[in-house]
């Protein structure tokens, strides 16, 4: 679809982030591409289209488009994480579905939770399906952190949880799981179950809007 014969950007966003969260990364690569040709200053769809590179081992033009993303933003931290990849050949891991489904299998071992991103300039479309994050924990909040950098807080039921898990030395982590724009869905896993069985267990499948604000299913089956 065409706007005064300029492709609807926001439409083609939407289906660049739908391919990187099904890792159809060919697709991913078209799809920045459209964008970045009609803006090619887009800081967002260069680095998706950087990480789709990287997803395919290419790792010339990834390092290339990392350098052109600091050039325009010196400190984006994605982009320097991702440019060290690139240089070394090497790709971030990513969420096994053999794993997700062991997760549904064992109930309370996963939750997700939602996070607003609070660091300037980063985006859910900065992160990659599966990609590890890193937590500190408080009495009262969780902070999340990228790369140091801290990118939200949460102060949500599940802070009390881990720091069970924390005292009874149960391994817990966190990886992006989806999200638009500055919302974003982290997944928490843990060696144990300590997490309400249910609702918040991890799903084989995903809504059509993963940040849909409507209530959640009942527990009940």
């Amino acid at each position: 679809m065409e706007i005064n014969g300029k492709p609807n950007i926001k439409a083609l966003e939407q289906r660049a982030i739908n391919s990187a969260l099904q890792a159809k990364w060919r697709d991913a690569v078209k799809i920045n591409t459209e964008i970045l040709d009609y803006e090619e200053e887009n800081v967002r769809a260069l680095t998706r289209l950087g990480l789709a590179y990287l997803q395919l081992k290419n790792f010339k033009d990834a390092e290339k488009l990392f350098k052109k993303v600091l050039k325009l933003d010196p400190i984006n931290s994605i982009a320097k994480k991702n440019l060290d990849l690139a240089k070394s050949h090497k790709i971030e891991r990513l969420v096994d579905v053999n794993t997700t489904k062991k997760l549904v299998k064992e109930p309370g071992t996963s939750t997700e939770e939602k996070l607003q991103i609070e660091a300037p300039r980063v985006f859910a479309e900065n992160f990659v399906k599966g990609e590890e994050l890193l937590y500190k924990l408080n009495k009262n909040t969780v902070v999340i952190l990228k790369d140091d950098k801290i990118i939200g807080t949460l102060t949500s039921s599940i802070v009390g949880k881990l720091n069970q898990a924390k005292d009874a030395k149960i391994k817990v982590t966190v990886e992006f799981s989806h999200g638009k724009e500055k919302n974003a869905v982290l997944l928490f896993r843990a060696e144990k179950a300590i997490f309400k069985a249910g609702k918040q267990d991890v799903k084989p499948y995903m809504k059509k809007d993963p940040l849909d604000d409507e209530e959640e299913e009942s527990e009940e089956e």
